[in-house]
């Protein structure tokens, strides 16, 4: 994960967790994940002002409000479907390959299908309203499972994962 690690920090998408540490296997959170997406895509956070959300438990003011902001008015995020974002709740698997499927669309790009769908071992696990989501991100090449053929959906999303789904995602753009 190395070079997915050095991409992110190159483009600016997300840091270390001090001057020395990426911190690879630390969980990525919500509001984390929206911030980089935000990032990666170049959110003007001065055009969200981030003093209100319409979600309950996004803090105004706080450093990922703009950006979840942006992400909601454009339907990138839609919450929990109880008014709330969940931002420091770490990012599943399965949920971020939704919210990047949603990232896809809102850029208005059709994902290369470059492998049939191999499936993975615990494919019955992902839950219903994520597996196009999933299905279209393994067939790309953006998820690719664990080494035993598992795609884990409900496990948390480290910063190293996330970091190399990132590059692959940008990779399959160019």
């Amino acid at each position: 994960f190395y070079d997915a690690v050095r991409f992110a920090q190159e483009n600016k998408l997300f840091m270390g967790v001090s001057g020395t540490e990426f911190a690879p296997s630390v969980n990525m959170n919500r509001a984390m994940f929206v911030t980089v997406l935000g990032r990666l895509y170049g959110v003007d956070t001065a055009r969200y002002t981030g003093t209100w959300s319409v979600f309950n438990d996004v803090e105004p003011g706080s450093w990922y409000a703009p950006y979840v902001e942006w992400a909601a008015l454009f339907n990138i995020v839609t919450g929990d479907g109880q008014g709330n974002f969940r931002p420091y709740d770490p990012i599943t698997r399965e949920e971020m390959c939704v919210i990047l499927a949603r990232f896809a669309n809102f850029l208005g790009l059709q994902l290369n299908i470059t492998a049939g769908e191999i499936g993975f071992t615990d494919s019955a696990g992902v839950s219903p309203w994520a597996s196009d989501a999933v299905s279209v991100f393994e067939q790309a090449g953006i998820v690719t499972g664990m080494a035993d053929g598992s795609f884990r959906p409900k496990k948390a999303a480290s910063r190293a994962e996330v970091a190399v789904i990132l590059q692959r995602f940008v990779n399959l753009l160019d």
